[in-house]
């Protein structure tokens, strides 16, 4: 019956085949490798050529430069002890000497969303919609804004489809070049 059934006859010589080369013991099965395993051999190989592994290189720390902190991009808003925000430096258009405590060094208290800031600052904080024009630092609608806002007696925060948006500084004027005198030899 077994000889009937291709699939245990080739069974059956796999078996036979390797039967010899499980039944060597493990000082005959090194030596059919000589040297080790490829992997020992190629790491042999990489540390007589000068490279080193992993765990011996040292990182180049003065080649890494410093990741700024997202804080330091930012202003920080504080609501109350217990709550912060986090605005657009430059966002600021207005602000009072007596809310000036509310700009922070340092976040205290957990982080909150703008809108929450908003929400629960009613009373100290204000927003002013401004053009994508004037954020990117038209003097006549900054001047106009400036104007405004003078007698306000809450800090106002600059924004644009109700989030907060940098202005930027407008450009200086450029002064015009200094003609070169004419040389009348010429």
């Amino acid at each position: 019956m077994i000889a009937k059934c291709p699939c245990l006859k080739l069974g059956t010589m796999l078996v036979l085949a390797v039967a010899p080369l499980c039944a060597q013991t493990p000082a005959a099965q090194k030596t059919v490798s000589p040297g080790g395993s490829a992997v020992e051999r190629m790491a042999e190989n990489l540390r007589k050529g000068g490279f080193k592994s992993v765990a011996e290189l040292n990182a180049p720390q003065a080649s890494i430069p410093r990741r700024s902190s997202f804080y330091e991009r930012v202003l920080i808003l504080s609501g109350d002890a217990a709550s912060h925000c986090v605005i657009p430096q430059g966002s600021v258009l207005h602000l009072p000497d007596e809310l000036r405590a509310r700009i922070l060094e340092k976040p205290q208290g957990k982080l909150v969303s703008w809108e929450t800031m908003l929400r629960q600052g009613k009373s100290w904080l204000g927003t002013q919609e401004v053009s994508v024009e004037a954020a990117r630092g038209k003097p006549a609608e900054i001047d106009a804004i400036a104007a405004q806002l003078a007698q306000e007696r809450r800090i106002m925060i600059a924004v644009n489809k109700g989030r907060p948006i940098a202005i930027l500084q407008p450009a200086a004027a450029q002064e015009p070049l200094a003609e070169k005198p004419q040389n009348p030899t010429r």
